[in-house]
């Protein structure tokens, strides 16, 4: 029942994709732009944060590190909310601009070659968290079907990467109202289950003393929720809300429901490293827990079935959200850099009634990019099949662009000569060099992003009052 159930819903989504694609307009397909309502948005948010990541990578956190993941949850939640306190500017800066991610504005603030290295930082981003998300696939088809790791993992990406191609982001809003029911639901369903079945005095809160260190948390919960004003997804969402006022009490919304989940998954971990013992696997130990307690149940065989398909497409659901939705915006981002001069002449005719040759052009080129993106990912994830890894590694990324992008949410404030390109292809110069360096030495890789943080911002400072001081000599 769960195969057929699986098939079922990847070819439903491939098939409402060409339905959706069919005239599709390219504003349509990169945001959704200034047409999102309040439901949209917030179910939009939902359906990417709640991710496979979350099945599957915080059961993997909570088995080896215990609260760990509640501590990455509070920073989410925190970030959420600093958005919704930014939603104004970025509403602003989105219309005025057409602005539909954060390389864009990079772009607007401090020019062509630090877009370029924002676009090359969130593809570094966002193809780690699609590789998670494609590793999670497999796992979880496996899991679930018993086929093939690899064959199941094959027939997903295919189907994924060409359903994305097709629809763009209208097609990521079309499912994820869907998906977010039905993954919360499944999420609840496995958590009543597997907590029941676990006596509290074997449960270890935290078996590695805290977390992954105090490095650790003490970036996940204080620098952590500035990274989320970096994330292009989130940026996003803000262009396709109508107005600041429905992108503001959606992410305030958004925020207290994201820790909810944080807390429920990272506990199904817990569970796990207290029924299955050290040897079991962290990424799928959470949802093995589950389908163990399903079988040890004296439950009807039929109705056992439909409890585990029902949990399955709540996976598949969160699997399928956050796939999609990075996948249309890497391919956005890039398209953006290839064919810059383009894209800025689209944005003068946009108002035509129809399909220009020239969108429909660069419409053709964001579908190519998606689908060689898709391989990419897939390519990388096979080569480092490990979901924390990935997750991790690509996330903590982000956070040299820190610098560039708060200076520049800022810089209506600001004199205009306060801001200096240099400033900003230095800092991430320097922090991607540093990050690279920390990640090979440290002998705890996920606080990489500790050092590079600290260097991307001295050096943001140190150049842009360089720049500063020379301007005033020149004057």
């Amino acid at each position: 029942m769960v195969t057929a159930a699986v098939v079922l819903t990847l070819v439903a989504c491939l098939v409402a994709a060409s339905i959706v694609s069919r005239g599709i307009r390219l504003i349509d397909y990169t945001s959704v732009r200034s047409r999102g309502g309040l439901l949209d948005v917030i179910t939009t948010l939902l359906g990417t944060l709640v991710g496979g990541f979350m099945f599957f990578g915080l059961p993997a956190i909570g088995y080896e590190a215990g609260l760990a993941g509640v501590g990455i949850g509070v920073g989410y939640a925190f970030g959420l909310l600093l958005v919704a306190r930014y939603s104004r500017t970025i509403k602003t800066l989105c219309e005025a601009h057409q602005l539909d991610t954060i390389d864009d504005l990079i772009a607007m603030r401090f020019g062509r070659a630090a877009q370029f290295l924002s676009t090359f930082i969130n593809l570094v981003v966002f193809l780690g968290i699609l590789a998670a998300q494609i590793v999670a696939f497999g796992a979880f088809l496996e899991l679930f079907t018993g086929v093939d790791f690899y064959l199941t993992l094959n027939f997903a990406v295919v189907i994924v990467t060409v359903y994305t191609s097709l629809a763009g982001f209208r097609g990521v809003l079309l499912t994820d109202i869907w998906q977010a029911v039905i993954l919360a639901v499944s999420a609840m369903t496995i958590f009543t289950f597997v907590s029941g079945e676990t006596p509290p005095a074997a449960l270890k809160l935290d078996p590695r003393g805290p977390g992954y260190g105090v490095s650790f948390l003490f970036g996940a919960v204080v620098l952590f929720p500035f990274s989320i004003l970096c994330r292009s997804d989130i940026w996003q969402r803000v262009a396709c809300a109508r107005d600041a006022a429905v992108a503001k009490k959606a992410f305030t919304v958004a925020a207290p429901i994201v820790l909810v989940f944080y807390i429920l998954l990272t506990s199904l971990g817990i569970f796990a490293a207290a029924k299955l013992g050290p040897s079991a696997r962290p990424e799928t130990a959470g949802l093995q827990n589950f389908l163990n307690v399903v079988a040890a149940q004296s439950m009807a065989p039929l109705a056992a079935d439909l409890l585990t398909t029902l949990v399955a497409l709540g996976v598949l659901a969160s699997l399928l959200s956050t796939s999609d939705s990075y996948l249309n915006l890497v391919s956005v981002s890039l398209s953006k850099v290839l064919r810059a001069g383009e894209w800025r002449a689209f944005e003068n005719e946009q108002d035509h009634p129809r399909r220009s040759p020239l969108e429909a052009s660069l419409l053709r080129t964001t579908r190519i990019v998606c689908i060689l993106l898709g391989v990419a990912a897939y390519l990388i994830a096979i080569s480092i099949p490990d979901i924390i890894k990935l997750i991790v590694g690509a996330m903590s990324v982000l956070f040299v662009l820190l610098p560039s992008v708060m200076s520049a949410l800022r810089a209506d404030a600001l004199e205009k000569h306060s801001l200096y390109p240099p400033a900003s292809v230095s800092s991430i110069l320097a922090g991607m060099s540093v990050y690279v360096l920390s990640y090979s030495l440290l002998s705890e890789p996920k606080t990489a992003f500790l050092p590079a943080t600290a260097v991307s911002a001295v050096v943001f400072l140190g150049v842009s009052r360089w720049g500063a001081s020379r301007r005033q000599e020149s004057a």
